[in-house]
């Protein structure tokens, strides 16, 4: 367990440099922590049932990983770097205990606990921040006012879920906040790719890591390159090349500058490896 959490937190530390520095996740750090996690479980878990559980959990954050990152919900170094600590990190580390905190424990697999704590940090600063900035270019933005009213509604509908978590524990309103900036920004969502993200970029130098903005694209390119998802491998960006070359079509859409996910996820795993499981944390403790 001490290899496998010195391995997960260094693995995301860097990787969270790298990420903020260039928007890319080193493959090769991310398979390394695969690999070693893998071995990990192969001879340390004290049972064979453990190991398969373990190595079971692992191919299910990457099949959900890789389901998001298709349709462009996720980066693929992401999904890796979520894989990687699922293997690595299989149950809550005694990181606490330098401490002397007694952490939350979860009943699921701690994976789930860094992942919900990484969403909701993400949550607190990512909406807030694109809510300014599309403000500052609300003349670019065609129907502004009714979107603004659409994203107020759209927040008042999670009240009753609110009132219901309330119930359950105050600590959940600390939940509020960022699911009704999400909820405002939703219906501007379009607009954010298109004016602060969307670059062209030729066919020919598409890769596997590129997430192509369909948002921004005219329909009828979408349809003669059968662009349906955000995301694709290397052999089907070939085939979308020869489709590219049929049609004349030089260059496409894609999404430069993304938020950078890694250094949420790496808070993520320090906070949750001291605290444990903060979903448990706010019912415990608020």
């Amino acid at each position: 367990m001490v290899v496998g959490i010195a391995l997960a937190i260094g693995g995301t530390a860097y990787s969270a440099w790298t990420d903020i520095r260039t928007g890319y996740v080193e493959d090769w750090l991310s398979h390394a922590m695969i690999v070693a996690g893998i071995v990990l479980v192969l001879f340390t878990l004290p049972t064979t049932d453990a190991a398969a559980w373990t190595l079971a959990i692992g191919g299910m954050v990457f099949a959900a990983g890789f389901a998001a990152y298709s349709f462009g919900q996720m980066g693929g170094g992401d999904v890796k770097l979520f894989t990687a600590i699922a293997l690595l990190v299989p149950q809550q580390p005694q990181l606490s205990q330098l401490f002397g905190i007694q952490p939350a424990a979860a009943i699921y697999p701690f994976i789930v606990s860094v992942f919900v704590l990484s969403g909701i940090i993400y949550m607190y600063v990512i909406p807030l921040e694109f809510l300014r900035r599309i403000f500052s270019k609300r003349n670019l933005v065609g129907g502004f006012r009714k979107k603004i009213q659409k994203g107020i509604i759209y927040a008042f509908l999670l009240a009753p879920v609110f009132v219901f978590w309330a119930h359950i524990s105050a600590g959940f309103l600390f939940l509020a906040f960022p699911m009704a900036a999400t909820m405002m920004l939703a219906p501007f969502k379009d607009d954010a790719v298109r004016l602060f993200f969307a670059k062209p970029k030729l066919v020919s130098r598409l890769d596997d890591e590129d997430v192509l903005a369909l948002e921004a694209m005219r329909p009828h390119v979408k349809k003669k390159l059968g662009l349906w998802r955000k995301t694709f491998t290397m052999r089907e960006l070939e085939s979308i090349r020869k489709r590219a070359r049929q049609h004349g079509i030089g260059k496409v859409m894609v999404c430069e500058n993304l938020p950078k996910f890694v250094p949420y996820m790496f808070a993520s795993l320090i906070i949750t490896s001291i605290f444990g499981d903060f979903m448990m944390w706010l019912v415990l403790n608020i």
